[in-house]
């Protein structure tokens, strides 16, 4: 039985990856029906209980200008006027996992909707309430998310992925990395073009 799959390293609170996400919604359709894409929750940033500073919301977006002038996607920076988030980015990682519990496949729609609230909506994803908020539009059952976020199966799911970032050595998002015929193949690591990206997967599947 072949395993063929796109694995894609990501995150749901980088723009990078966000400025990726045209690309990955256009890779549904190029790929064959029997190469599926895995999303893997990968490149950590260090949690903090401490709110962000001016000096590191400054920092922040200035990189989601520098992303939007390379990419053309759009930011609403409102959300550095309304927020002081402290950065527990671990809890927006679990939350992903976490929602498969309830609905297979839900992980993915997940994500879409964690950043669309963050770089869009400007609403404060680090917080429990807004991610259980997020989890009820999608049309899951919040109770049941509030309790698997924090479940030890939804832990144990979690390591197993970042275990499989790191078999894969890829630490840095968003990446492809594509196994097909028992072969390891790179597409990108870190953000590239969709035009790029094509060829790429293009020659690899060719190959």
């Amino acid at each position: 039985m072949k395993n063929d799959v796109l694995y894609y390293i990501t995150n749901p609170f980088s723009p990078w990856c966000w400025a990726f996400a045209p690309v990955i919604d256009n890779l549904s359709s190029f790929l064959p029906e029997e190469i599926p894409i895995r999303y893997i929750m990968g490149y950590l940033s260090q949690d903090t209980k401490k709110v962000i500073t001016s000096e590191q919301k400054e920092m922040q977006k200035q990189a989601w200008r520098n992303v939007s002038e390379v990419s053309d996607v759009e930011f609403n920076f409102n959300f550095w006027e309304d927020h002081n988030p402290k950065k527990i980015t671990d809890l927006g990682y679990r939350a992903v996992v976490a929602v498969e519990f309830q609905q297979f496949g839900a992980s993915v729609e997940m994500f879409n909707a964690i950043q669309y609230a963050y770089f869009v909506e400007a609403k404060n994803i680090f917080e429990l309430n807004t991610l259980t908020q997020i989890a009820g539009e999608i049309g899951l059952d919040r109770d049941l998310f509030v309790e698997d976020i924090f479940s030890d199966k939804t832990k144990i799911r979690y390591k197993k992925e970042l275990a499989l970032c790191d078999s894969l050595e890829a630490n840095k998002t968003p990446t492809l990395i594509l196994n097909y015929n028992d072969s390891i193949l790179w597409i990108n690591y870190g953000y590239e073009s969709e035009k790029v990206v094509m060829d790429l997967l293009n020659s690899a599947l060719l190959a």
